[in-house]
């Protein structure tokens, strides 16, 4: 048991800090056995001589490194992430080099053809199409893509609309790399 210095209440010896007032007790380290303790002036506290404890500043050491390289894994992950990934900083050509030559809406299909007109392959190319009703409101949408269009690469797609009202079409978007 360790005697609090401010309010004097015997506390049990894992406890940091004062169960009655909250103050700070000093505790010598677990490793210790009482060996380097000494008395502090009548007051009948225990405390711990100044010697540095070499375990615990090699576990200090050691989480220290352990963040360092935790920290440099991550960073590593997200180049690697940002560089090699399909969603950019790749060396895929860009969404610019698929020309739409035709396409048109046909009953529940719409139909067209696509190029590659840049000088790299794509290895997923989708194109995303708005379906609308006669009114002009938005009733789904649909899609159609393909696998490795090689450079100069012609693709005959067709996307399947699934609104029974659909009478118009546009393109939301073009997705590639």
């Amino acid at each position: 048991m360790w005697k609090c210095p401010q309010c004097g209440y015997p506390n049990p010896d894992h406890l940091a800090v004062c169960f009655k007032c909250n103050t700070r007790l000093a505790i010598p380290e677990q490793t210790s056995q009482h060996s380097n303790l000494t008395q502090s002036g009548g007051t009948g506290t225990k405390q711990p001589s100044q010697q540095p404890n070499p375990a615990a500043k090699a576990a200090a050491q050691n989480a220290v490194a352990g963040a360092a390289v935790s920290l440099i894994g991550v960073g590593f992950l997200i180049y690697w992430l940002v560089a090699f990934s399909p969603f950019g900083g790749s060396s895929k050509g860009s969404t610019q080099d698929i020309a739409i030559d035709t396409w048109s809406l046909s009953g529940n299909h719409i139909t067209g053809v696509a190029r590659n007109t840049g000088g790299k392959s794509f290895g997923y190319v989708q194109i995303e199409f708005n379906v609308y009703d006669s009114t002009g409101a938005q009733i789904g949408s649909t899609l159609a893509n393909v696998n490795n269009l090689q450079p100069g690469g012609t693709w005959k797609f067709e996307a399947y609309v699934f609104e029974a009202n659909a009478a118009s079409a546009r393109i939301a978007g073009i997705t590639a790399w």
